[in-house]
């Protein structure tokens, strides 16, 4: 039974703050959620794995005017094509080029490219998710139906295009990577919005006056985040792929700019006389990609309650 002499709650006290209590239909700690996640990440082998390979690769994109032992752009035709020994790790190209400086300097770029795209994918297609499944109808329908034109095309395909269209240059790579992004975050966003907008916490939040702005960021996004988590790992590791691609074509980071596509394309007339020339590109490329599929693969093994 009720307490006759219990004082009542005032919605206006400092009490009640427009979140909701503890129990069933609450809004989950944010906090508490991903020191929890954490935990689980670390007992996930192969995520740990994919983890440190990004770590160090993030590090050496960092450090790579630190760590580089030679200029990566300087030309030493007397040091053409040899092989990997103590003063070259990797080798040298067909100019001369210190290949080890050259793939650090790569992989900067890549994790430059790849970063800078997916984070203005995220920002417009979860922008445009919220609205899409917050307000529904027609701003639903016309939001929507321009995402599946957008996914119609191949990320690849759509960023050749994009690009043979705009030039070619960093700023042009990186927005036509990130336009072949957005339809999957707004996508995925949308439906995260759609699987909490009439839980009890957002009701009450509109009981109580908030507005809708703050309703989508407080209470609606934070409890859509896990898969959008995983989208955008996901999506690291593609956009590092169509930047390869794109530099492999020449459509990508323009010479004497290393890069890592850029480094194979460079490769290709030197197979069998300098095999080392495509070898540590591609097996950086590889493990880049391998480490944050694998990353990925936990954060949805940790984020995904169906799985549990």
């Amino acid at each position: 039974m009720t307490d006759p002499n219990a004082p009542a709650l005032d919605p206006m006290s400092p009490r009640w703050s427009g979140a909701p209590m503890a129990g069933a239909g609450a809004s989950p700690s944010l906090t508490g959620r991903i020191g929890s996640g954490l935990r689980q990440l670390a007992r996930n082998r192969m995520a740990l794995i994919g983890l440190i390979v990004l770590l160090i690769a993030i590090l050496a994109a960092i450090a790579a005017p630190l760590i580089a032992p030679y200029d990566p752009k300087k030309i030493a035709v007397i040091d053409a094509l040899q092989g990997p020994t103590r003063s070259h790790v990797m080798g040298t190209d067909n100019l001369g080029r210190d290949l080890f400086s050259r793939v650090l300097y790569g992989i900067r770029m890549s994790v430059l490219v790849a970063a800078v795209s997916i984070a203005v994918a995220g920002i417009v297609g979860i922008t445009l998710g919220l609205l899409a499944g917050f307000y529904g109808k027609r701003v639903d329908e016309v939001i929507m139906r321009a995402m599946d034109i957008l996914y119609a095309f191949p990320d690849l395909l759509l960023a050749l295009a994009l690009v043979a269209t705009f030039g070619t240059g960093l700023p042009s790579l990186i927005v036509a990577i990130a336009i072949g992004r957005i339809p999957g975050f707004a996508r995925i966003t949308r439906a995260s919005v759609l699987s909490v907008r009439e839980n009890e916490y957002v009701e009450a939040a509109r009981t109580i006056g908030m507005g809708n702005g703050r309703i989508l960021i407080r209470h609606i996004l934070p409890n859509g985040l896990a898969p959008i988590i995983v989208m955008a790992s996901a999506s690291l590791a593609l956009a590092i792929l169509v930047e390869a691609s794109l530099s492999f074509l020449g459509l990508g980071i323009q010479p004497p700019t290393p890069s890592l596509g850029g480094l194979l394309k460079d490769a290709l007339g030197f197979m069998e006389t300098a095999p080392w020339m495509a070898i540590f590109p591609g097996i950086t490329i590889a493990l880049l990609i391998f480490a944050l599929n694998m990353l990925g693969d936990g954060l949805r093994d940790v984020l995904d309650p169906k799985l549990k």
